[in-house]
């Protein structure tokens, strides 16, 4: 089964408030349909819930709930301690600096936006397929990048659509 990560900007604008192009929400509109008869497996994740608290208060029942719908990835560590090291007689052994995952670093140079790369870095690190997003000035302009950094494909849900429709999608 194919497996897709919804990136916070598609879900707001395109079921919330009905702001995605036509094309664009009657896709997400398939994609959802897909998703309820098992075709697809559409997940987000932790990050989307960060960035859903940040909405007032007023505006936020509807994304909370567009939230409780989609399954959570797991969520990734995105920062790492280093192994123990020996450190002097008087000391005894010190656990070593903490650092930020290497995949999430490729993501940050690449990608004007930490959240949108801590998004993508959860999808990728969870072994998604795609990473669904409508985000084409700080986003889709980076796929290729993208996916040479992470191996996570990053596509609109037209996009999405299409490659399901290929045969190589559908006879798995």
């Amino acid at each position: 089964m194919q497996t897709g990560y919804l990136d916070n900007c598609i879900v707001p604008s395109g079921v919330v408030r009905n702001q995605l192009p036509p094309q664009e929400a009657a896709a997400l509109r398939e994609l959802e349909r897909r998703r309820a008869v098992g075709e697809i497996a559409l997940y987000t994740s932790h990050v989307t819930k960060e960035e859903i608290a940040k909405t007032p208060a007023e505006h936020r029942q509807p994304l909370d709930d567009l939230y409780e719908m989609y399954e959570n990835v797991p969520a990734m560590e995105e920062e790492l301690r280093m192994p123990r090291r020996l450190g002097s007689l008087r000391s005894g052994f010190t656990s070593g600096p903490i650092v930020q995952d290497e995949a999430l670093g490729r993501l940050l140079s690449i990608l004007p936006d930490e959240l949108d790369a801590r998004h993508i870095f959860q999808a990728a690190k969870n072994g998604l397929d795609y990473f669904i997003t409508r985000d084409e000035e700080t986003i889709l302009k980076h796929a290729a990048e993208i996916r040479s950094a992470v191996g996570i494909q990053t596509l609109l849900p037209t996009e999405l659509l299409q490659r399901l429709a290929a045969p190589s999608c559908s006879s798995g």
